[in-house]
């Protein structure tokens, strides 16, 4: 990233992009409340596509189609605690012109703080110490979220924290860009 960003930040461009994302949840429930339609949180699996293409025209300098696809989903175990999952992996099938704005970014580090994830349909799809454009591609990539929460199975055995509500957790995170060196953090707290 240090090759297009400098002090005056990105080099100035003109993108005519259309986007559009597809989610579906097996066996979504619904139920209504106060006449609005609320759906449901499910334990099933979600399927998502993205795709992105920069469109050349007299008004803009991008050339590019992007498409990635992914599952997310819960595991229950019952008091041993829950399980999120998600798998994702895509890739640029053109990228005749494309700046690195339009790469294929990746939710890490942009302040002191872990920000919440940017996708709706995968609360855990995100880096804890992933510098934000170190891994940013516009080529294929794989990346891997699992985050299990132990619901009180481990902290609840220690007398003086049983009544505190302190639960325990532990995931891991990778990114494989195929450029760089694979990434892999994990987390337990």
């Amino acid at each position: 990233a240090d090759d297009v960003i400098d002090e005056n930040g990105f080099k100035e461009h003109h993108a005519l992009t259309f986007r559009t994302q597809l989610a579906y949840q097996f066996h979504q429930r619904y139920k209504t409340i106060n006449g609005k339609k609320v759906a449901l949180q499910m334990n099933t699996p979600r399927v998502y596509l993205n795709y992105r293409q920069g469109i050349k025209s007299s008004f803009s300098d991008t050339r590019f189609a992007f498409a990635s696809a992914g599952i997310s989903f819960n595991t229950d175990l019952g008091n041993a605690g829950h399980t999120k999952w998600d798998f994702s992996a895509g890739g640029f099938m053109d990228n005749k012109y494309m700046e690195f704005i339009d790469y294929q970014h990746f939710n890490g580090t942009q302040t002191f703080y872990l920000q919440q994830s940017a996708y709706s349909y995968s609360s855990i799809k995100r880096f804890s110490t992933l510098g934000y454009y170190s891994y940013s591609t516009d080529q294929a990539f794989i990346e891997a979220h699992v985050e299990h929460h132990f619901d009180g199975a481990l902290l609840s055995k220690i007398s003086f924290l049983r009544n505190t509500g302190i639960h325990a957790f532990g995931g891991a995170n990778y990114l494989n860009n195929f450029r760089d060196p694979q990434f892999l953090e994990v987390a337990f707290g």
